[in-house]
């Protein structure tokens, strides 16, 4: 019996049970779960912010893992419940949740995705003294978390499969555009400090110290490029490059997002002076 690794991300924070209960029913399938929580603070309904989180943690998940991702505002509808395969480094990332583009990085790679077969799936969890049901408004504890259970204990995953889907939902993943001075991209996700992060990369931004910023319809003025927080002056709106090596808009000790009233896909235009 294998012990494959859940890396785990979703929507619904940590206030209510849906987390727990979701971790509940994979450990009555596999007792001897490792169960790896991304966040579950992705801005609600957020499918852009959710594949940007899958994306930035590629590089660093275990291989072979699972990802169960839900963020799934289609629940209850027609959209199908997905599970599949990418080829990763050579090992096998299995992917479960709802078929709205939430997995588009995972494509870029060799992959495979079947739509699930909720019959099957069912039955097999009665085997584990598990009567679930499939709701319309919960398919993570229904439906994704019981096959994320069975694909880490290195089951056979073939019984699970209603059929193949050859061309499964892609997000729009944001280009950037420049034009002379000016360099245009998107807010790809908030953080949980109000850090306002953004698609521009670094490689746009070498030896840049000053720049001319808009989000969505506000003209923000002129800012500076910093490399720390403690660079910042109090309340002042900064650049900085992040982590993942792309523009962020912060403000020290404070949340820019809030200040400026900006939301995730709102459009970002900067004029380098």
């Amino acid at each position: 019996m294998r012990n494959i690794p859940i890396v785990f991300l979703t929507d619904y924070g940590l206030k209510d049970e849906y987390v727990g209960v979701i971790k509940c029913v994979i450990y009555r399938i596999n007792p001897k779960a490792k169960i790896i929580d991304i966040t579950h603070d992705i801005k609600s309904y957020s499918v852009l912010s959710g594949t940007y989180i899958i994306d930035k943690i590629m590089n660093y998940v275990p291989l072979p893992c699972v990802i169960l991702g839900v963020v799934d505002p289609g629940v209850g509808s027609t959209r199908e419940e997905i599970f599949g395969f990418s080829y990763v480094s050579k090992s096998k990332i299995f992917f479960v949740g709802p078929n709205n583009g939430l997995f588009t990085p995972l494509f870029s790679y060799k992959h495979k995705v079947f739509q699930i077969d909720t019959k099957e799936l069912l039955k097999k969890a009665r085997k584990f003294k598990l009567d679930l049901y499939v709701s319309n408004t919960f398919h993570g504890r229904d439906i994704f978390a019981p096959v994320a259970a069975f694909l880490s204990l290195g089951s056979d995953y073939k019984s699970l499969i209603k059929k193949e889907i050859e061309n499964p939902v892609l997000c729009e993943i944001p280009m950037v555009h420049q034009e002379g001075s000016i360099i245009r991209g998107k807010v790809l996700h908030i953080d949980s400090f109000g850090n306002i992060i953004t698609n521009i990369k670094d490689i746009y931004l070498d030896k840049v110290k000053n720049f001319e910023l808009s989000i969505g319809d506000k003209n923000i003025g002129g800012i500076r490029i910093i490399s720390s927080y403690l660079e910042g002056k109090p309340n002042e709106i900064f650049g900085i490059i992040g982590s993942y090596r792309t523009l962020e808009i912060s403000v020290r000790e404070g949340s820019a997002a809030t200040l400026l009233g900006v939301r995730v896909s709102d459009d970002v235009s900067i004029k380098i002076k």
